[in-house]
């Protein structure tokens, strides 16, 4: 094991009572960032500097399931190539992380993306530009039964 925590800054190098911590991408570069609330100190925000271009964020949003598809299993792929995520709810102690999804992908050709949602429907999306982030709502997708039948 190689001890790097010198490398993630000064924050690393005091020792701190932590009480929570969200996870998000808050500036928007493909990256996740750290908000970590403490016990008798003020709140941190370390930021991930570091930049992905090659990010396929995605936001669901439910419709017969819970409107932020908590629970939602998400696959990604291209070509012979898969990834997998799941949207959680919760978090830690007084904290609650972001929803969206981010796959960072090696290259930027199109995707198909499976949705299986809460309520156990599943659905294929097609993602052809990476410029945005992508809002995948359910019952806007081609449903996998009417796909295997094309």
């Amino acid at each position: 094991m190689v001890e790097v925590s010198e490398q993630g800054g000064t924050y690393f190098s005091v020792p701190h009572v932590g009480r929570g911590v969200a996870v998000g991408d808050l500036d928007n570069n493909g990256t996740p960032d750290l908000v970590i609330v403490h016990q008798n100190d003020s709140v941190t925000l370390l930021r991930n500097r570091h930049t992905s271009p090659r990010v396929l964020k995605l936001t669901l949003v439910g419709t017969k399931s819970n409107l932020e598809a908590i629970g939602s299993r998400v696959m990604v792929q291209q070509a012979d190539r898969r990834w997998v995520q799941w949207v959680r709810g919760g978090g830690s102690y007084l904290s609650h992380s972001d929803v969206r999804l981010q796959f960072a992908l090696p290259t930027m050709e199109p995707a198909e993306v499976t949705v299986t949602w809460p309520s156990g429907e599943s659905e294929v999306f097609s993602v052809k530009t990476w410029e945005q982030a992508h809002s995948l709502k359910e019952g806007a997708g081609l449903a996998n039964s009417d796909r295997s039948s094309k």
